[in-house]
C-alpha cells in the first residue's frame, strides 16, 4: 500500500503503475470509492472502472455486479481500450451500467497518407452514442483542422501564439476571430 494524498490512497505494482485508488470525499466518515485500473504487458492501460468489491474480481461482459461507486451511482463507470504495438489506441469500450447500450469509440491513424504513424486522424463513435471526428496536420505534425458534430475549428501555428483559433464553428456560428485555444 502506498499514500498518494490524504485522503486518497492508491495501490501499485512492482514497476510503478497505480492499480486501485481509494477516494473519500469530504470527510474521512464518508463512504469511498474505489477505482481500479488494469494494464497490458507493456503498462499500456486497458481497463479501469469504479469497484464495490476492492477490485478483487475485473469485470467481464456476462457480470458487472462488482462495478460501482460508494460516492453517487452516477460516477459508477468501466471502460476498456485496445492499444496498438506502437501505442496508438484502437479501440475504447465504455461499458452501460444501466442496462443501456456500450458506447464503442474507434481511431484511426495515418488516414492522410502522410507517413504519421501516430498522427490520429479520425474517430468513429457506435452504440449508445453515435459520431465522427476528423482531424488534418501540417506538415511539422501540428493540429490544422478538427471536424466534429458539435462544431468545425481551424488552427494556425506561430511563435508568439502556439495555438491561435483562425475559424470555430459551432451549429453553424462562428466567433469572433483570433481567439487562443486554451
Amino acid at each position: 500500500m502506498v499514500e498518494v494524498s490524504d485522503p486518497e490512497r492508491g495501490e501499485l505494482v512492482p514497476f510503478g503503475n497505480i492499480t486501485k485508488q481509494v477516494d473519500t470525499r469530504y470527510e474521512p466518515a464518508t463512504t469511498a470509492e474505489t477505482q481500479c485500473y488494469r494494464y497490458d504487458a507493456l503498462r499500456q492501460l486497458t481497463s479501469a472502472w469504479t469497484a464495490t468489491d476492492n477490485c478483487t474480481l475485473a469485470p467481464s461482459g456476462s457480470n458487472r455486479g462488482m462495478v460501482g461507486s460508494g460516492i453517487s451511482p452516477a460516477s459508477a463507470y468501466w471502460t476498456e481500450w485496445t492499444v496498438d504495438t506502437l501505442g496508438n489506441r484502437q479501440n475504447q469500450k465504455q461499458y452501460s451500467l444501466s442496462g443501456g447500450t456500450d458506447i464503442t469509440t474507434t481511431y484511426a491513424y495515418d488516414g492522410n497518407s502522410k507517413g504519421q504513424p501516430h498522427t490520429l486522424t479520425s474517430t468513429a463513435t457506435s452504440g449508445g452514442l453515435t459520431g465522427t471526428t476528423s482531424y488534418t496536420y501540417d506538415k511539422t505534425g501540428n493540429m490544422a483542422t478538427r471536424s466534429a458534430g458539435q462544431g468545425n475549428q481551424t488552427l494556425s501555428w506561430d511563435e508568439a501564439a502556439p495555438v491561435a483559433v483562425k475559424d470555430h464553428v459551432v451549429d453553424g456560428v462562428a466567433p469572433a476571430r483570433g481567439g487562443h485555444v486554451q
